[in-house]
């Protein structure tokens, strides 16, 4: 009976069954879609697609990152790409954004496109529900 006790309340750990906020204790994902205030010329994105990878990436805090421009999915049902280059970065938990936000790398970044363009930002930590396939 303990043994089967035991491995329900592990399974539930595993399946994100905790007190613990899911910020604070899994993956966190930083979403960011850049859009160039006027019309982007094909060099400002490019340097904005390089400068996320060289800038962002060796940020020590950053798990995985993925940037590129929008995919040819705009005829489907609710896809905007009313965007010029979009950002997924994921962290440990939401202290490794908050490491990231603070880092001079980021800054850097920061002060080079703030006045090009606008974003838009989204957070969320996934529910523990799914896991990442092998």
């Amino acid at each position: 009976m303990i043994r089967i006790l035991s491995t329900i309340f592990l399974l539930g750990l595993g399946a994100g069954c905790s007190n613990v906020p899911p910020w604070d204790s899994g993956p966190f994902c930083h979403v960011v879609l850049f859009k160039f205030k006027g019309n982007a010329t094909s060099a400002q994105t490019a340097d904005l697609l390089r400068d996320a990878r060289d800038r962002l990436a060796p940020i020590p805090s950053v798990k995985g990152i993925w940037v590129g421009q929008p995919a040819p999915t705009s005829k489907m049902p609710n896809v905007d790409t009313n965007y010029d280059v979009g950002l997924c970065i994921t962290f440990g938990d939401q202290k490794g954004l908050l490491f990231y936000n603070d880092h001079p790398g980021h800054a850097d970044f920061i002060g080079k496109y703030k006045d090009l363009v606008d974003v838009r930002v989204f957070d969320f930590s996934p529910s523990g529900d799914l896991r990442p396939r092998p």
